[in-house]
């Protein structure tokens, strides 16, 4: 794991999501109110978290955790390819998104290929599927 390029990444996250934290062993990034498409959840907000693999960035990040793990669409109805999980370093109970992002390319120069910020940003596209 490249904990530099990992810290560099981060401050361009900070600067799109304030409340942003890292957890102190570079493995998983925390934002509390992240805001999710209207009128298709049951939520307006959630706190989401993910894990950095060790092999990163030659290897993607893969799923996101999202609480309130009660989340459920407009209809009532749960999510597909989600289930309750507690594997986090942040407790309590999580619903974990099965996710990948698309064409995962880094570049030695993560402002240059994907990176964590495009992998946040592609939550927004899961969130607007529904479900």
């Amino acid at each position: 794991m490249d904990s530099q390029r990992i810290k560099q990444e981060f401050e361009v996250i900070k600067s799109q999501y304030p409340e942003a934290t890292i957890h102190g062993t570079l493995k998983w990034v925390f934002i509390s109110n992240w805001i999710i498409p209207e009128n298709i959840w049951s939520e307006q907000s959630v706190t989401i978290c993910f894990q950095i693999p060790e092999n990163y960035p030659g290897q993607s990040p893969y799923g996101f955790y999202v609480s309130p793990y009660t989340i459920k669409l407009r209809d009532g109805s749960s999510a597909d390819n989600a289930q309750i999980a507690s594997d986090t370093p942040y407790g309590n109970q999580w619903l974990k998104f099965s996710w990948a992002a698309e064409n995962w390319y880094p570049h030695s120069d993560y402002r240059e290929g994907s990176n964590l910020l495009n992998f946040i940003h592609s939550f927004i596209y899961r969130f607007k599927m529904g479900r």
